[in-house]
C-alpha cells in the first residue's frame, strides 16, 4: 500500500514537471524574438506586413507540417519507450521498498522479539512466571508459521492477520505483550508491518517428522512443552490431555490436532492451539492414537 501511494505520487510529480517544462518552453519561444538583439522599439507583430498567400501555403505551411511531423514521431518513440521500461522501474522501486521494510523489521525483531522467539525465528523453551506459578513455555518457531498454517488450509491473508493481531494486541494471560500504540504498546502500525515483512522473508518449510516416529516421540518433540511431559498439563500452559475425551469427541480431538484452535472470541485471547497439519496424516494419526491410549479410565 505504501509503495502504490509512492508510485502514484511519483507519476503525478512527473506529469506536473512535464507540463511545467512544456509551458516554460512555450513562454521562452514566445519571448525569444523580443529578448534577443537590441532593446530598441520594434513594430508590433500585429502591425507588420503578413506573408502573402504563396508564402503561407508553401514555406510557412511546410515548416509547420515538418515541425508537427517531427514532434509526433518523437512522442511516438518516447512514450512507448517510457512505458516499456515502466514495469521494470516499478519492480525495482517495489523491491527497494520491500528491502527497506525488511531491514527495518529485522532490526526491530532483533531488539524486541529475538529473546523469546530466537535470533533465527526458531523458537525456544522458557521458564516463565504466570499468575504466580512457574511454567514452561515453548515459544512458537515463527520460521515455519506460513507453511504450517497453509497446510491447515489458512490463506496468506489470514496468516498475516493472525500475526498482526498477535503482535498488535498481544495475548492476554500469556507472556506475549501488547506492542501496538493503539493498545498501549510502543510500536506504530508501520513498524509492526515491517516486522511481519521480515518474518515473511525468513520463512522455511515445516520440517517433516522422522519416518516411523511413534506417537510418544511426536508428542515429546512437539506437544510436551505446553501439555507437560506426562500430557497432564503440569508445568505447561496447555490442558490435561489425559482427560481430553471427557470434554470432546474423538472427531473434535483429531480436528483440533490437525487444524488448531483459537481461544476465545478473538485469536489473541490467551494461548491458542497451533495447527499441526504440516506434520502429515501419518504423524497426526500417531499423535491421535497416543492421546486416545493415555486417557484415564
Amino acid at each position: 500500500m505504501e509503495f502504490m501511494a509512492f508510485a502514484s505520487r511519483v507519476t503525478i510529480a512527473y506529469s506536473i514537471a512535464g507540463v511545467l517544462i512544456v509551458l516554460g518552453g512555450l513562454l521562452y519561444a514566445t519571448a525569444r524574438g523580443e529578448l534577443k538583439g537590441s532593446r530598441k522599439a520594434r513594430i508590433p507583430a500585429a502591425l507588420r506586413p503578413a506573408p502573402n498567400d504563396e508564402t503561407l501555403e508553401r514555406r510557412v505551411l511546410e515548416r509547420y507540417l515538418i515541425v508537427g511531423a517531427v514532434t509526433t514521431m518523437a512522442m511516438a518513440v518516447w512514450l512507448p519507450a517510457y512505458w516499456l521500461r515502466e514495469p521494470t522501474r516499478l519492480d525495482n522501486k517495489r523491491a527497494a521498498f520491500i528491502e527497506r521494510e525488511r531491514a527495518e523489521g529485522e532490526a526491530l525483531y532483533t531488539s524486541l522479539c529475538s529473546s523469546c522467539h530466537g535470533a533465527n525465528l526458531e523458537g525456544s523453551p522458557r521458564e516463565v512466571t504466570l499468575s504466580g506459578e512457574q511454567v514452561r513455555v515453548d515459544e512458537p518457531p515463527l520460521r515455519y508459521i506460513y507453511s504450517r498454517y497453509e497446510a491447515a488450509g489458512r490463506s496468506e491473508e489470514e496468516i498475516n492477520q493472525l500475526m498482526l493481531d498477535a503482535i498488535s494486541k498481544g495475548r492476554p494471560g500469556t507472556v506475549m505483550p501488547t506492542w501496538s500504540l493503539a493498545y498501549g504498546g510502543s510500536l506504530n502500525s508501520a513498524q509492526i508491518e515491517n516486522i511481519i515483512v521480515f518474518i515473511q522473508s525468513a520463512q522455511d518449510t515445516f520440517p517433516a517428522p522422522a519416518k516411523g516416529a511413534t506417537g510418544a516421540q511426536l508428542f515429546a518433540a512437539n506437544c510436551a512443552g505446553c501439555h507437560g511431559v506426562e500430557a497432564d498439563g503440569v508445568g505447561g500452559v496447555g490442558p490435561n490431555l489425559q482427560v481430553a475425551l471427557s470434554r470432546m469427541s474423538e472427531a473434535e480431538l483429531l480436528d483440533t490436532i490437525r487444524n488448531g484452535r483459537m481461544r476465545g472470541e478473538h485469536p489473541t485471547q490467551g494461548y491458542s492451539m497451533p495447527a499441526w497439519a504440516a506434520l502429515g496424516d501419518d504423524a497426526i494419526d500417531a499423535l491421535f492414537d497416543f492421546i486416545v491410549n493415555i486417557q484415564e479410565g
